[in-house]
């Protein structure tokens, strides 16, 4: 009995001793082009499928919110096909997952140690991922491309990067250190064959191509004591146009059809958050009522609704500053606004949703396809919930 003890002590040892040599010479290292391939092994996406599910039916399937994921999670991407898929990154290491909206059918598209992960902007077509990095105070970007499992570092002195409409280009903002001049770009997603469309005072700046449109828009980043300058360049360059100015703290997010865009701003100094619709080209502007922020919205695919987050703000706060630095935390209530008549719904009771004993900060709201689930992630938590918009 010793004998055979002692046997297979030994061969325990080498097994381990053999794994550990095989991870060390074939582990992916944390990446220099943002690349990942590998799949993670079947029995563990099986058993993390399994607990995600288990987790979901833990809920009532009256509840209100029930939670998807069981860590945190970066980005998401919801395809336009009834069960999805829905995509996502995790916050601990940056492995890539896929699940059907249902919360079923768990997949790995990519298992990489991503050290520093900051944000992640998928493609349109969710086929392609820009990755930004911090280490050590300085942020770098990737681009990764699924299909052809290659990824590329963008150059320095580019920093914010969005994609356009067909997902065949990138649009960012450059600073050339030697002429110190910025400028808002246009470029393949590995950066060649880049155009220059307009120049930018500003070193904060957020990027967003008008959907069915090829129009560029750019705006300094929001702050409570800074008028926002909401502007438009064509993708191919010639120039911009300034289309909104004068809200302090704005920010904007197009509708799918590229009509509408909701307007979030406040008063300067930032009290009394406001949230409007406007036309594409700043005029009409019209208020909806709700005083939340535009990043707290998602617009359904007719372009007729959007779903938001109504957030309680603690007096002293200085929105959108506080919250965009991750000073505070929200307790949101959410909502259903039709933007051409103004009448706006709760998604749920206010009794309904205090049952539930947590607190919600939404974030990265996105609703299926068919508009029967609202996503979101918690940044109280970072993970990811569903809200049934349809359970009568």
């Amino acid at each position: 009995m010793k004998k055979i003890f002692i046997i297979s002590g030994v061969m325990l040892g080498v097994t381990v001793l053999a794994w550990g040599i095989y991870m060390i010479a074939f582990r992916v290292p944390a990446p220099a082009s943002d690349s990942s391939t590998s799949t993670k092994d079947s029995t563990k996406i099986s058993n993390e499928s399994s607990d995600t599910q288990n987790k979901i039916q833990a809920s009532s399937e009256s509840a209100a919110i029930q939670i998807v994921t069981n860590e945190g999670v970066m980005g998401l991407y919801v395809g336009d096909g009834n069960d999805g898929p829905l995509k996502y990154y995790t916050t601990g290491d940056g492995d890539v997952y896929q699940i059907s909206l249902d919360g079923t059918n768990l997949q790995s598209l990519a298992n990489n140690s991503l050290t520093g992960l900051a944000s992640v902007n998928w493609s349109p077509r969710g086929n392609k991922a820009i990755t930004s990095f911090k280490r050590d105070g300085v942020e770098t970007f990737y681009v990764y491309d699924f299909d052809s499992k290659q990824g590329n570092k963008m150059k320095d002195g580019v920093d914010t990067i969005s994609w356009s409409n067909l997902g065949d280009k990138i649009i960012y903002k450059y600073f050339d250190a030697t002429t110190k001049q910025r400028s808002v770009n246009v470029a393949e997603p590995d950066g060649k064959n880049w155009q220059k469309l307009a120049d930018t005072p500003y070193r904060n700046l957020k990027i967003s191509q008008i959907p069915q449109s090829s129009q560029v828009a750019f705006w300094n980043k929001p702050s409570a004591n800074e008028e926002t300058d909401l502007e438009l360049a064509s993708i191919v360059g010639a120039g911009a146009t300034r289309v909104m100015a004068g809200k302090f703290g704005a920010d904007y997010l197009w509708s799918p059809n590229g009509e509408f865009m909701l307007v979030s701003s406040v008063e300067q100094g930032g009290k009394k958050l406001m949230l409007g619709v406007a036309s594409k080209d700043g005029k009409n502007y019209q208020s909806l009522g709700i005083p939340t922020l535009a990043s707290k919205c998602a617009w359904t695919k007719n372009s007729e609704k959007v779903y938001c987050a109504w957030p309680s703000i603690d007096e002293g706060v200085v929105m959108p500053d506080d919250y965009q630095d991750g000073k505070m935390a929200t307790r949101d209530t959410f909502w259903k606004v039709n933007v051409l008549t103004g009448e706006k719904k709760r998604v749920m009771e206010l009794k309904e949703l205090e049952s539930i004993n947590q607190t919600f900060d939404a974030s990265n709201l996105v609703v299926s396809p068919k508009e029967d689930v609202l996503f979101f992630i918690n940044r109280t938590d970072q993970k990811l919930y569903r809200i049934e918009l349809d359970r009568s």
